[in-house]
């Protein structure tokens, strides 16, 4: 009868342990661990962004590097659209390319034709479900002016705001200042051209 107890006693003890034991909290280590493999990135290295965009674009005067004078730039608003493509470096750095083309037209009438080709980089601030992205461009720009056309420098800077509501689709604003040096044999005809880009886009995370 003794024994029947003494097993009996020895039976429940070892299910308080077992019951003790699975209600232990995890080590610190180990919770510390699954938080950072569950923190979300909203880029990562290899993610690829496909933006369309479109907008306005404002001729804001000619420099004329002789005499330091900004001229008028005689240019209606124009309309720019184009498309970009972006590659991440890492969570915040990525590189790619852009094209566009603006369509001008003068106080004249005459037709302008701008077209940047261009490396661009940006650095992505993510604000879950926003992000920002100053950027910066470098390239050349083909110029038509009726049936005259140029082969310049482009150099572009600029930031846009950005909203994600899923992981496929962003949608932005955006303002960019871009610069195009224009030289000629002739010296006293090299001008720097300024222009001031608002665009909205849609950008496709691939």
């Amino acid at each position: 009868m003794r024994f029947r107890l003494l097993m009996l006693l020895a039976a429940f003890s070892a299910m308080q342990v077992l019951i003790i034991a699975q209600g232990e909290p995890e080590p610190v280590g180990a919770m510390a661990a699954a938080v950072t493999t569950d923190t979300f990135q909203m880029f990562e290295p290899g993610d690829n962004l496909l933006s369309l965009f479109a907008g306005a674009s404002f001729g804001l005067g000619f420099l004329d590097p002789l005499t330091s004078t900004l001229q008028a730039p005689n240019l209606k608003p124009g309309l720019e659209i184009g498309l970009s493509f972006l590659y991440f470096l890492s969570n915040s750095w990525a590189v790619g390319g852009e094209l566009s083309g603006i369509f001008f037209t003068s106080i004249a009438d005459r037709s302008f034709f701008l077209m940047p080709i261009a490396a661009k980089a940006i650095y992505a601030i993510a604000l879950d479900p926003f992000y920002i992205t100053p950027s910066i461009s470098l390239g050349v720009a083909i110029s038509a002016l009726n049936e005259t056309n140029h082969v310049d420098p482009y150099v572009g800077i600029g930031s846009g705001f950005s909203w994600r509501p899923n992981s496929e689709v962003s949608y932005s604003i955006k303002l960019g200042l871009s610069a195009v040096p224009q030289f000629y044999t002739d010296s006293s005809q090299n001008r720097v051209g300024f222009f001031l880009d608002t665009l909205i886009s849609a950008t496709y995370h691939l």
